[in-house]
């Protein structure tokens, strides 16, 4: 991989063996029970913002999937609501509301009429749902988009357009962000989101790109494809820094840790502090790592690579954790495997990050957020067979 001169590579930091220490769960974890739409039959959470609000996607009374959102704290807690489609119904899982500003708005991507194609969203109160556009347009089917995420001021929309859906085999993404100006419609002030094409200048060789979070800053995360490094491809974690003046965005990529082949960037917090994951080529041994700036520019870029469940980097086959999310108190939240070999809701602190803790919920996996409130939004099979959406209460 060739990488930007602009970033600058720092020596990894390893955690001693030694200091590292597995911290057991508590074996009943309090937690709050959101379950799924009513009429449906599952749901699974994508985001939540610092007002407790969590998004997520779940199946209708019909079995349509449909993006969701459901209150966690306050009056209307596990109150579900429908936000409903571009036009069209499906039952597969890339219909889904994916972030949630602190203002309320609403992003994720959902099918229009022709029941193909997939357009990135944003939902609020006073607009409802509405197509922020592809490549080609909010009318192309052509193209498909999807928004990622937003910022918490909701000034920014991260997402991807291409000519099919990311992760598919033969499909081309694209890098896209969404911007938002105030337009005068004859009546009053409205926004107006705008696409742009990101920068992926010396990084030719990736054949697909998502950008998966913003900060109020201005600083864009993700991870970008080479489907043909590799038996499997590689995946390599990306960032995106703002230019002086809101003249776009200059692309690099963080440095990979010695040892291992690929990496992404999940979460971003308005420290500039990126969760996200590394691992092996084959996948044999993968890791939560955060990314840490060293410069005031956020630039420069350091790491610290977190513990799995069953051990650190130093130990052998030790490996089997990912980091979805990070808030600004430094916890840092996801999934590992146990010694049993089981999937679990993980927290990390980067206060003690020599420290790893399962969060001790039932048939838990997934966890993929957790906000400044230190709520926690995760995935869980209560009933022993169907997802649902959990919150706990970081202490």
């Amino acid at each position: 991989m060739k990488q930007l001169t602009g970033l600058i590579v720092i020596s990894l930091t390893f955690l001693a063996a030694a200091t590292w220490s597995q911290r057991p769960s508590a074996k009943n974890t309090p937690y709050t029970e959101l379950g799924h739409f009513k009429g449906g039959h599952w749901a699974e959470a994508c985001g939540i913002n610092d007002a407790g609000i969590v998004v997520g996607f779940g199946d209708n009374s019909k079995g349509y999937t449909r993006p969701l959102y459901v209150p966690s704290i306050g009056p209307n807690t596990g109150k579900w609501v429908d936000l409903g489609t571009l036009g069209g119904e499906r039952t597969d899982t890339e219909v889904m509301a994916m972030g949630v500003s602190d203002t309320g708005m609403i992003v994720g991507h959902t099918e229009i009429s022709d029941n193909t194609t997939i357009h990135a969203f944003a939902w609020t109160p006073d607009t409802g749902m509405f197509d922020i556009g592809a490549l080609g347009g909010s009318n192309s089917s052509s193209y498909y988009s999807a928004a990622s995420n937003t910022n918490h001021l909701g000034s920014l929309i991260t997402g991807w357009s291409g000519n099919g859906f990311f992760g598919h085999d033969g499909v081309t993404t694209t890098p896209v962000v969404w911007t938002a100006s105030p337009q005068w419609d004859g009546r009053k002030l409205v926004t107006v989101w705008t696409i742009q094409q990101l920068d992926t200048k010396e990084f030719e060789s990736e054949a697909q790109w998502a950008v998966e979070a913003a900060n109020d800053f201005g600083q864009l995360v993700g991870l970008s494809v080479n489907p043909n490094a590799g038996p499997y491809g590689l995946d390599f974690p990306m960032m995106w820094t703002p230019l002086p003046g809101g003249k776009g965005w200059r692309v690099s990529q963080l440095p990979i840790p010695a040892g291992f082949d690929q990496a992404g960037a999940s979460d971003i917090n308005e420290k500039g502090e990126i969760a996200g994951w590394v691992a092996l080529k084959d996948w044999s041994n993968w890791f939560p790592v955060v990314w840490k700036p060293t410069n005031v520019l956020r630039t420069a870029y350091t790491y610290v690579l977190l513990a799995s469940l069953t051990g650190t980097v130093q130990d052998e086959n030790s490996g089997g954790a990912e980091a979805w999310g990070i808030n600004d108190l430094g916890d840092v939240v996801g999934d590992s495997l146990d010694a049993n070999g089981n999937d679990v809701a993980t927290v990390w602190n980067l206060k003690t990050p020599n420290s790893v803790q399962s969060l001790g919920l039932p048939d838990a996996w997934n966890v993929v957020k957790v906000n400044d409130l230190r709520l926690v939004v995760a995935t869980s099979a209560l009933d022993g067979t169907n997802e649902n959406v959990v919150t706990v209460q970081l202490h």
